[in-house]
């Protein structure tokens, strides 16, 4: 039983590590299988009369009065955009909210029922109701229980 919680989180290891490559490639473009296969292949070679430098690199950094200001006002970072201003949201397309509960209309006369309605039986006192097609449940005025809008008459 250990040895298949080891054997199963090594396989994750790898996995995690195979993930990890291809976002550093898809972010970097560096390929580690690539740089591996090269190094095989050329070893480095060492140079003979290489010393390290025990000297501290600083980056040249320009000068201060070269720098173009307007006002000599303090540099900010760029702002990003602002976000459309919620009156063109409004335009754009959404899906129609489902009502989920809607209150019926008892219905005598089956033969009149308006377009965009349905007609739902009670499933406690058995009367017919009328509900908008949308409507998930349906909610008896003469019993107030609450039928699905599918048990239709």
């Amino acid at each position: 039983m250990a040895n298949d919680e080891e054997e199963m989180m090594e396989q994750y290891s790898t996995m995690a590590h195979f993930q990890a490559n291809l976002w550093v490639q898809e972010t970097t473009g560096f390929d580690m299988a690539e740089y591996k296969d090269q190094r095989k292949e050329h070893p480095k070679q060492v140079n003979e009369n290489y010393q390290p430098s025990t000297e501290i690199c600083k980056p040249r950094l320009s000068e201060p009065s070269l720098i173009e200001r307007s006002n000599a006002a303090p540099l900010k970072p760029e702002e990003p955009p602002l976000p459309p201003p919620f009156a063109n949201r409004r335009l754009e397309q959404r899906e129609p909210k489902l009502p989920k509960l809607s209150s019926g209309t008892i219905v005598k006369d089956e033969s009149f029922v308006p377009e965009g309605a349905n007609l739902v039986k009670c499933l406690s006192c058995n009367e017919r109701l009328r509900v908008n097609v949308l409507a998930t449940l349906v909610r008896c005025p003469n019993c107030l229980t609450v039928s699905p809008a599918l048990s239709r008459v």
